[in-house]
């Protein structure tokens, strides 16, 4: 006979069935279920863990097995993800229990033979579109693992934070250069001062340092523009690299260089000027809100620039439901805009870095090949950093120079 199942795991499972059942794909699904959870207070936060996991299980599944009902998705997502959830696979598969205790690409085999309607290509939308190099299977098989949280320590930082770390108990493991991978629940309150004394920043943005052209390449006293700076992870990391340089920021969104400019003072970084932008129109407001940069232009351009955030679907697996051909290309027309208003601030034999955190042809390659044709720029280094390898996003990234004379 098999286990009856804890009647809080059922009460959570119908949870999650009800806010799926409202969930429209127009707002992020954090804020939605954060909403939802604020309006009804009789969850405690082990109930909002289990609710929010059953929620990420059924979304890791994209848009495979549409027919099944809610229900049935949740159990088949939690399944592939290997969800421990005490009882569940017990009490309601229990034809699968064991199989779940396999690896993911048993588990994965054992659903295609048990749903033959299952299609891995199907997890993931416009999968016959992706970047060269990029090993569909998996790459998609890796959105039912949970990545890791990745932090990077400041200069000079590295043997006290491990140092830390290791006191309190917190497990890591080396990635990359200088980053340190830990479980993505991790608290780090007790471990150091955030952008400080350590940056959490993803494995593949950290390894977009290795694009950076070499310190002898520079200038003593670059002039760099991080031309779609977000909150000033990158920013903060070029800093890093050439702490001389003279640092220009900008984006469209005033909320966002604000929190930069909170992170830039924690970071310590003083002497720096920002400005709003919106780089895809070049409209009379828009050239007098550039009038600040160098005459010369900029020796290095970062232009890490908005995308379909492909290669971050792993983290926010909500959006593998809601994405189609008609947003990848209004993005892919956005970053052609937007590059061609950022040429012509890299001055002759300068610098620019294209970055993406997507894993489509058409916002990668595609875009560079148009930077390449359209802008005296000369390909150096290209490719993507394949963090579906390391439990880490994955994107692509691009080095140029410029030739005119």
């Amino acid at each position: 006979m098999a286990p009856i199942p804890d009647r809080y795991l059922v009460a959570h499972l119908r949870s999650a069935e009800q806010i799926l059942a409202h969930y429209d794909g127009q707002e992020p699904f954090p804020m939605y279920i954060k909403n939802f959870f604020r309006e009804n207070r009789k969850f405690g936060s082990r109930d909002r863990r289990q609710v929010s996991d059953f929620c990420y299980s059924f979304f890791r599944l994209g848009n495979a097995l549409p027919e099944l009902p809610i229900q049935e998705r949740i159990l088949v997502g939690c399944f592939l993800c290997g969800d421990p959830s005490v009882g569940l696979m017990e009490a309601l598969r229990p034809e699968w229990a064991v199989a779940q205790q396999e690896s993911l690409d048993a588990r994965i085999s054992f659903i295609e033979k048990a749903l033959p309607e299952f299609s891995l290509d199907d997890v993931f939308p416009l999968c016959d579109q992706l970047s060269e190099g990029i090993d569909k299977h998996a790459f998609i098989r890796s959105h039912f693992i949970q990545p890791d949280l990745f932090i990077r320590p400041r200069p000079g930082k590295e043997r006290e934070l491990k140092r830390k770390l290791d006191a309190a108990g917190i497990a890591y493991r080396l990635a990359g250069e200088q980053g340190l991978a830990m479980d993505n629940a991790t608290k780090l309150d007790h471990v150091g001062v955030p952008d400080l004394d350590f940056v959490v920043q993803d494995l593949s943005s950290q390894e977009t340092a290795t694009y950076f052209p070499g310190k002898n390449s520079l200038p003593s006293k670059p002039a760099i523009w991080d031309a779609c700076a977000g909150s000033g992870g990158k920013s903060i990391m070029a800093y890093d690299q050439f702490p001389s340089c003279q640092l220009f920021v900008s984006d469209v969104r005033p909320s966002i260089l604000q929190n930069l400019s909170h992170r830039f003072r924690a970071a310590g970084i003083r002497d720096y000027r920002q400005a709003v932008i919106d780089l895809s129109v070049m409209d009379n407001r828009q050239a007098t809100a550039i009038d600040f940069f160098p005459k010369g232009g900029f020796d290095l351009v970062i232009a890490d620039v908005p995308c379909s955030g492909s290669g971050t679907w792993g983290r926010d697996p909500w959006a593998l439901s809601y994405f189609g051909q008609e947003e990848l290309e209004s993005y892919a027309r956005r970053q052609r805009a937007m590059i061609s208003n950022i040429v012509p601030q890299v001055k002759p034999g300068g610098y620019l870095l294209y970055i993406t955190c997507s894993v489509y042809a058409m916002e990668n390659e595609e875009v560079a090949g148009f930077i390449e044709s359209h802008g005296n720029l000369r390909l150096l280094q290209s490719g993507s950093i394949r963090g579906y390898e390391h439990r880490a996003d994955t994107l692509f990234a691009t080095l140029f120079t410029s030739t005119r004379g």
